[in-house]
């Protein structure tokens, strides 16, 4: 596996983090009285974790929330 430059996947990590935050807020704004709201942003989350678990990986780190053995 190709190693990428820990800067890249850094700021690459800070930019889908950031857009992921405004995706987040703006929905939570549009579904303020629906009971789906709490599905919509847990989903949400679920698919930020997914860029920001590959781009840990490709930093060759381990992420902060990642089991400790």
């Amino acid at each position: 596996m190709n190693s990428m430059s820990p800067l890249r996947a850094a700021v690459l990590i800070l930019l889908i983090s950031i857009a992921f935050v405004v995706i987040i807020l703006l929905c939570s704004r549009m579904m303020t009285d629906s009971p789906k709201r709490e599905t919509g942003v847990f989903l949400l989350i679920a698919i930020w974790w997914v860029p920001y678990s590959y781009f840990c990986v490709r930093l060759g780190t381990r992420c902060k929330t990642s089991c400790k053995t």
